[in-house]
């Protein structure tokens, strides 16, 4: 079964282009990473550069190429940021929009996703906590004021 997996996943590679094509997946998806409030922090004092290298010989070797990935596991790769689910699933939307936008085929996005989704046991570390959540705060109080201004003008209206 592992050898059908395997035998798919090197199609896969090959289905997309091969190394030029993960090349510019990989350099898109990090333009829409890089550009997400969300999860552009993570990467603050980041080599780009040798992180995107990395990233080609992974998904290179992900998706049955060339075994070039010499980095270290994921988990110790993520364990010094605090990563949460919701970080890892705003992450894999940007490599469905990215795949997308490049024209790969729906098919070979599943199997990426496959291939790419169980990665999330190890590099998120985090569960959810309100410090962490500080995002949704303001969208929070802003809900909370129109709510009292809509009662307020309801009272209004009924006064």
């Amino acid at each position: 079964m592992s050898d059908s997996a395997s035998a798919l996943a090197v199609s896969v590679y090959e289905k997309i282009g091969g190394e030029p094509a993960v090349t510019a997946t990989v350099n898109a998806f990090y333009e829409r990473v890089l550009a997400d409030p969300m999860l552009k922090g993570f990467f603050e004092e980041t080599d780009l550069a040798m992180l995107k290298r990395q990233q080609v010989a992974f998904f290179t070797q992900a998706l049955g190429g060339p075994e070039l990935y010499r980095g270290p596991d994921m988990k110790t790769a993520h364990a010094h940021m605090a990563i949460e689910q919701r970080h890892f699933d705003q992450v894999a939307q940007h490599l469905v929009a990215t795949l997308q936008s490049l024209g790969v085929a729906q098919e070979d996005i599943n199997t990426i996703v496959q291939a790419v989704g169980p990665l999330a046991n190890d590099i998120v570390n985090t569960e959810p906590s309100s410090h962490q959540d500080i995002t949704s705060i303001p969208t929070q109080k802003k809900k909370r004021k129109e709510s009292r201004m809509g009662q307020n003008g309801s009272s209004h209206k009924g006064g």
